[in-house]
């Protein structure tokens, strides 16, 4: 539950949103998790709900959690948002290029992408083509843990 926290935590502070009203929203999005984790959901509907709730708080319109593996460097864990923009579960992606996820996996940091028109890479296509023109991203708190990252059109 820690790394979720975390996780939370990292991507409001990346976006400067530590107001009262913010870390009473956040709090309530962890009690949200933590009953559905407590009432032993299946790991997907507990990454789905944390990836609901990321996207919810920082306002997106999309949300995405993923891991790097070594087979392909990102697999998508849960997605979460409009049905429009849904990338499915189990889809996996190469790094590489300006993009996100090849920032995070590089920098083991927070990254916030803009404006996505120089972006290059597997991502780029998925921007250019859902008219995705900002988004953020947190690393999990273990090189092997989920990443996560929501976006506005």
């Amino acid at each position: 539950m820690r790394s979720i926290t975390d996780t939370l935590r990292n991507m409001t502070a990346s976006l400067g949103l530590a107001d009262n009203d913010q870390i009473a929203q956040e709090q309530a999005a962890l009690r949200r998790v933590a009953t559905l984790a407590a009432r032993v959901a299946p790991p997907g509907q507990v990454l789905t709900a944390v990836t609901g709730e990321a996207g919810r708080l920082l306002g997106a319109d999309h949300a995405t959690m993923g891991r790097y593996s070594p087979d392909a460097p990102i697999r998508v864990l849960a997605t979460w948002g409009n049905a429009d923009v849904a990338i499915p579960v189990g889809a996996r992606h190469k790094l590489g290029g300006q993009d996100l996820h090849t920032m995070i996996f590089q920098t083991r940091r927070p990254a916030r992408i803009d404006d996505s028109a120089g972006l290059s890479g597997d991502s780029a296509q998925f921007h250019r083509k859902f008219g995705i023109r900002a988004g953020v991203g947190v690393p999990g708190t273990r090189p092997s843990w989920p990443t996560a990252a929501c976006a506005r059109p």
